[in-house]
């Protein structure tokens, strides 16, 4: 859903699948209002001023690979297009490295950039997937073709009413003070093998990271395939790699730190925040080991901060200074590719922000060594220049740790060289355009070579000429087919059993909202996961949560475990909560993005009549009350004579 609605609105249904039917509409001497459902592709900006301003629209209902109910072989009625990105065409860039940089290059073309646009009607979507939806979206279309039969002239007529009452209020900071919205986040996940590791230790820290989540238009439906899930899963299967190494991965003379970031899609939620309260000093202000105003959790059992409200400050233990290097997995779905004779092939792409680091040349060398086939020719995994354009990052979490210290050498892995995916932030970024086949055989293949340059790579011993002959390290490609299935088709899959009771087949990955000591499902499947796949230790001791645990445990998979696995909140670094727990804009220049609290969502299907039917029926409604008011008077005073009572 993306709209303001202050009341419930109603319309009749009005199908305009093209842009010429869209414009003949918007011109057309049509009286009353209309709820026009549109194809995706025509969900511009251009368009929905159009019709806001036309004074015939009440709403907006899009059609999102939609099927005709009434064919038998439910053939689309609606063919996706081959892109649409309702996102910027320049993603998070004013929050991001080149803010400043007016040549910066464009990574989303195609973006429509409605998300950002504030429209005050309701826009709502239909996307047939489940029963529900199936027989919502029936509901809809038979309603259009019954008024296209009529021709819109023959009464009664379908319309439908939208009942969905946002409470936005002004802008973000007005909107949090009357506490209408929420801060836009949730929590993040780190996670390491090294149990010990400390901010004193010396050791250099190699960060492998990923997006958690993703967003679109309309959150119940973003599912962020590409753009999210892929890189993710890679990341597990990294973790699941490195956690079978011959030599313990702790005692390689780096640190290895995996970070799960949510809410990288809003403006680097996750990776700024981290970097944020790893950088800078922390001051505790206030410790209690009950909940308070500024904090509503119990703190004790990792030996947290009330205020500022942190769950544990173990976070201190990551010393920034220590930072070796970045390896962030972005979008890793698509990575197959057709070459000569039309055979396929894979191909990803690095990306860094300097190439004349040598850093950057090194895990760029090795990775490429790493992923050519029979250890010789140019390998996979190609330097994103090679075209001769040097686009420096794309939206990526290495943005934040950069801020801090450009000399870090970090390397963007994906399966896109000039552009972000075709879908990007969109719905349609749901996998139904690629094989099941191909997705888990891209994320596998990347993720191999990914985690046997960072287990060399741990070790010093990453070089332009590496080989993957005699690395032991290898991704286990039936535990990236388990993820894939979890997160994407059936999420009542024996991952989520620990810490899920409902059984949904699908579920969404849009970021959601902070709210402290709340973790959202996708957090607590990447703590759970990351947190047994690096632990120490795994006791016999049942657990519900952390705090059935001991002091430092954490509770993964319903059992206490030793493992450095943490929460790590995710919100606006624009945004900061004071003493009583409120949310307030301390920098307007970052990201304060909030969402608005609403009200469940409903809509009605009815008859309407035409106007001279509604004024027939309301005069006679008139006439009826007038006559029944002149009954009552002359009945009171027949039975008063009657009665003799004057």
């Amino acid at each position: 859903m993306g709209c303001q609605s202050l009341k419930p609105t109603s319309g009749l249904l009005i199908l305009t699948e093209t842009q010429d039917l869209l414009n003949d509409f918007i011109k057309s001497d049509r009286k009353g209002k209309y709820v026009v459902i549109l194809p995706y592709e025509l969900m511009t900006n251009d368009n929905l001023r159009s019709l806001e301003s036309s004074g015939k629209m009440s709403g907006v209902l899009t059609l999102i690979n939609g099927t005709d109910p009434s064919s038998s072989n439910s053939a689309p009625i609606i063919q996706r297009p081959i892109f649409l990105s309702p996102d910027e065409k320049c993603p998070s860039c004013q929050f991001g490295l080149y803010r400043n940089d007016e040549s910066r290059y464009i990574w989303n073309p195609n973006g429509l950039g409605i998300i950002q646009e504030r429209y005050d009607f309701p826009i709502f979507a239909l996307y047939p997937y489940d029963k529900p939806s199936i027989k919502s979206y029936n509901r809809i279309i038979n309603g259009v073709q019954f008024n296209e039969r009529k021709s819109y002239v023959r009464f009664p007529l379908k319309a439908v009413e939208f009942d969905a009452l946002m409470y936005a209020a002004v802008d973000a900071s007005t909107c949090l003070r009357r506490n209408f919205c929420n801060p836009v986040g949730g929590y993040s996940v780190y996670s390491t093998p090294s149990i010990d590791m400390n901010e004193n230790d010396g050791k250099p820290i190699i960060i492998v990271s990923a997006a958690m989540d993703s967003k679109s238009l309309f959150q119940d439906i973003t599912f962020g395939l590409n753009n999210g899930i892929s890189g993710s899963i890679a990341l597990i299967a990294i973790a699941d790699a490195l956690s079978r190494s011959p030599t313990p991965v702790k005692n390689f003379q780096k640190h290895i730190l995996f970070t799960s970031f949510a809410g990288e899609s809003w403006g680097f939620l996750g990776s700024q925040r981290f970097v944020k309260n790893i950088f800078e000093p922390f001051n505790c202000i206030q410790n209690k080991t009950k909940p308070t105003t500024s904090c509503g959790f119990n703190t004790g059992n990792f030996g947290g901060c009330t205020f500022p409200c942190f769950r544990d400050l173990d976070f201190k233990r990551i010393n920034f200074g220590n930072i070796d290097s970045i390896f962030e997995l972005s979008s890793v779905a698509n990575g197959i590719s057709k070459g000569p004779g039309n055979i396929q092939e894979f191909k990803y792409f690095v990306h860094v922000d300097n190439e004349n680091n040598a850093g950057n040349r090194l895990l760029m060398q090795g990775l490429g060594a790493l992923s050519a086939v029979g250890g010789t020719g140019a390998g996979f995994v190609r330097n994103a220049s090679e075209d001769g354009v040097f686009r420096k990052l794309p939206p990526s979490s290495s943005m934040a740790f950069l801020e801090k210290n450009i000399n870090i050498p970090a390397v963007v892995i994906s399966d896109f060289q000039a552009n972000l995916s075709n879908y990007y932030n969109s719905e349609y970024d749901d996998g139904s355009d690629l094989d099941v086949s191909t997705i888990i055989s891209s994320i596998c293949s990347i993720a191999n070579v990914t985690s046997q340059a960072v287990w060399l790579h741990a070790q010093n011993l990453l070089s332009p000429t590496s080989s993957a002959a005699n690395n032991p390290i290898s991704v286990n490609c039936t535990l990236v087919g388990l993820l894939f299935d979890c997160l994407t088709v059936d999420a009542s899959c024996s991952l989520f059993d620990a810490f899920r009771k409902s059984k949904d087949d699908r579920i969404s990955h849009y970021t959601g909202v902070f709210q402290q000591g709340s973790q959202q499902l996708l957090p607590r499947f990447h703590y759970n996961v990351l947190g047994s796949i690096n632990a120490n230790s795994i006791s016999d001791r049942k657990c519900k949560n952390d705090v059935d645990c001991e002091f430092g445990e954490i509770c993964a998979n319903l059992h206490c475990t030793n493992s450095f696995t943490r929460y790590h909140d995710s919100y606006g670094a624009g945004l900061e909560f004071n003493e009583k727990g409120e949310t307030t804009i301390v920098d307007p220049e970052k990201t304060t993005w909030v969402e608005s609290v609403w009200s469940d969502f409903k809509f009605n299907l009815f008859n309407i009549t035409s106007s001279e039917s509604q004024i027939g029926e309301l005069m006679t409604g008139i006439l009826l009350t007038i006559l029944s008011i002149i009954c009552v008077i002359f009945g009171k005073k027949y039975i008063r004579q009657t009665l003799k009572l004057d």
